[in-house]
């Protein structure tokens, strides 16, 4: 695909998201994924604990959330409430007992209200609760279970290859390495995901969808892009426990969550545009 095209599709998606408000939009998803943060940590941790021991859980929640390098604000809700959830159930495998059916439901409202998001993009009606909930169902769980397996991978490769390192007497060349090629899995984890979650929008007639699109690629860079300049202007410039005091931290978090899925519904955007200008193209020469 050359960059004309993208750049195209790219300015247009922009505007429909300005004319008809899907800011808006971004910020329903993100009071949904307020709702499921702590759910989808309490099933996480208990994830983590039924294929690892205590230690391992805390320091693979630890990995993810304090050396994210995402916003101290932003990662300090996360591990605040991932230790809540360790101290309260006692042992990380209990959140997995008999709740379990219940957390994934509360967890997965987010990707209830990200479904509706993406068929209102495609301009459609959306499927009946009762059909799409088990896709819902599944696939939080699926996600769920790939980032502990992730985190504990991460945990555990470290030891390993600071061992090798001390092994061959080159510590810091295999640290360094190891430090990159974790980016490199938790990049690759993340763009899964986000696949994943742009399959629940609709399929027009005639529409093949790619496993990873380049509306997938795109949420991704414009998350990682929007992240960054969040995480500089929280740092430098925000003030926010000057003007939230104790909620600082939260409403950092919802900004957050607002800026990530303004990134996911460009991407989503982007993909229809550039549909429907290869379907235009293709009726054009026909």
């Amino acid at each position: 695909m050359s960059a004309k095209p993208l750049l195209s599709a790219s300015w247009r998606a922009v505007n429909r998201m300005i004319r008809e408000h899907f800011t808006g939009t971004a910020a329903e998803l993100a009071y949904y994924g307020l709702l499921s943060a702590v759910p989808c940590v309490a099933a996480f941790v208990g994830i983590l604990g039924l294929i690892g021991s205590h230690p391992a859980t805390t320091e693979a929640v630890d990995t993810i959330v304090r050396d994210g390098g995402g916003s101290v604000d932003v990662a300090g809700v996360a591990a605040d409430a991932a230790r809540g959830v360790v101290e309260s159930n006692g042992s990380a495998g209990l959140a997995l007992g008999a709740g379990l059916v219940t957390t994934l439901w509360v967890a997965s409202v987010y990707l209830a209200a990200f479904q509706r998001a993406a068929y209102r993009v495609h301009d459609k009606d959306p499927i009946a609760a009762w059909r799409a909930r088990p896709l819902q169902l599944l696939l939080t769980f699926v996600s769920l279970v790939l980032l502990a397996v992730t985190a504990l991978a991460l945990v555990a490769t470290k030891a390993i290859v600071t061992a090798i390192g001390e092994a061959v007497g080159a510590e810091d060349a295999t640290v360094t390495i190891w430090s990159i090629g974790r980016w490199l899995l938790a990049l690759a984890v993340i763009v899964i995901m986000i696949a994943a979650l742009f399959d629940l929008a609709p399929r027009d007639d005639g529409q093949r969808r790619k496993l990873i699109s380049a509306g997938s690629l795109a949420a991704v860079l414009a998350w990682l892009l929007a992240s960054a300049g969040f995480e500089i202007w929280v740092d430098n410039f925000a003030s926010y426990d000057a003007t939230y005091g104790a909620l600082a931290g939260v409403i950092a978090f919802a900004v957050w969550l607002w800026i990530s899925n303004l990134a996911l519904l460009f991407g989503l955007i982007l993909d229809l545009e550039l549909y429907e200008s290869r379907r235009s193209s293709a009726a054009s020469t026909s």
